[in-house]
């Protein structure tokens, strides 16, 4: 168990680096969970400073992304 954790907890983290910015729902969908799941997963990344949290909010939903991205979020400034 604690096993496919660490290995859900890296596929998060991979796949905020090379697709973000993201909403959890998109997360949940790329790991195959549920999106309280991939929040706290997001959640556990953005406390261990291996992500970032934007202001930005997307239907209520926060925006994730890494290091470097942060042009990228220039295109949420209408949310």
């Amino acid at each position: 168990m604690a096993s496919d954790l660490s290995n859900k907890r890296e596929s998060v983290l991979e796949i905020v680096k090379f697709k973000g910015p993201l909403l959890p729902v998109q997360i949940a969908k790329d790991i195959g969970t549920n999106i309280m799941f991939a929040g706290a997963l997001l959640s556990e990344l953005v406390s261990r400073k291996l992500i970032k949290i934007s202001y930005a909010r997307i239907g209520g939903s926060p925006v994730y992304y890494a290091d470097g991205q942060e042009r990228r979020l220039e295109s949420l400034y209408k949310y």
